[in-house]
């Protein structure tokens, strides 16, 4: 560094400062503009850029260098050294032949990857990684089936499942009707969403639709649970059940008997 005067420099340490004329010191390019590692002053008040920070590169296509972000030129590209010449690459990008190739062009499933044959990650969680390659949750086996997993984070480890079957406690899809009778389909072991025939949806519970009344065998979900079938001897009524005559084993009202 040189100066002409105590607080007047003419030239700084090293190029990572440029000397400002309006004031006489030496101050860091990245003051002057945050993209820049290194510049230059022509004495007059005019500054360029020499090198750019990371991610950054210098760009001279316009005449006048400018330190241009590589992702704006190029979407692939983390760093670089122009907009075709790559040093690093984006998530879902691969390094190869100074260039940065999409995983997605070599398999859909991938979301991002190492190289052409190794994948880090996988599109969505209807996927999981497993030996270099992205598996379908769906094709996992539970109970000797597939099409049960929806959503996983490995073959072991399911995150959600189809309708009538819920993730237990150690993370496996688990039927709910096998789990609980009364439950056809559920997104946990209290929580039902469908009921079985015989029983009622009541908020996430299954009653028995002997609870509206003791020979109901069918009934709807509440609100307004009915029942819709009765046991021998009894007929719909009203949404409950009610005693066909004496001696009549099946009636359609209590004055109609179908069966003595």
């Amino acid at each position: 560094m040189t100066c002409t005067a105590q607080n007047t420099c003419q030239s700084c340490v090293n190029n990572t400062y440029v000397v400002l004329v309006s004031s006489g010191d030496c101050v860091l390019c990245s003051s002057i503009n945050a993209n820049w590692a290194t510049c230059s002053g022509d004495g007059a008040g005019n500054y360029i850029p020499l090198s750019c920070i990371s991610q950054f590169y210098l760009d001279s296509s316009s005449g006048t260098p400018t330190c241009t972000n590589c992702t704006v030129s190029n979407a692939a590209y983390l760093t670089c050294t122009s907009p075709t010449f790559a040093l690093t690459c984006n998530p879902g990008y691969y390094f190869v032949a100074d260039d940065c190739l999409g995983c997605t062009g070599i398999n859909p499933t991938w979301l991002t990857c190492n190289d052409a044959s190794t994948p880090t990650a996988c599109i969505d969680n209807t996927y999981y990684l497993d030996s270099n390659a992205c598996n379908l949750c769906s094709g996992i086996t539970v109970g000797g089936n597939t099409n049960i997993v929806v959503t996983c984070n490995s073959s072991t480890i399911h995150v959600s499942c189809i309708p009538t079957y819920f993730p237990d406690n150690t993370g496996t899809c688990f039927s709910c009707n096998a789990f609980n009778p009364a439950f056809v389909a559920c997104t946990s072991s209290t929580v039902a969403t469908d009921c079985s025939s015989g029983y009622y949806l009541d908020g996430s519970s299954c009653p028995s639709c002997t609870a509206i009344h003791a020979s109901c065998q069918v009934c709807t979900d509440n609100p307004g649970a009915a029942c819709t079938s009765c046991a021998s001897n009894f007929f719909v009524s009203s949404g409950s059940c009610a005693a066909c005559s004496s001696h009549c084993t099946a009636c359609t009202n209590e004055t109609v008997c179908n069966t003595c």
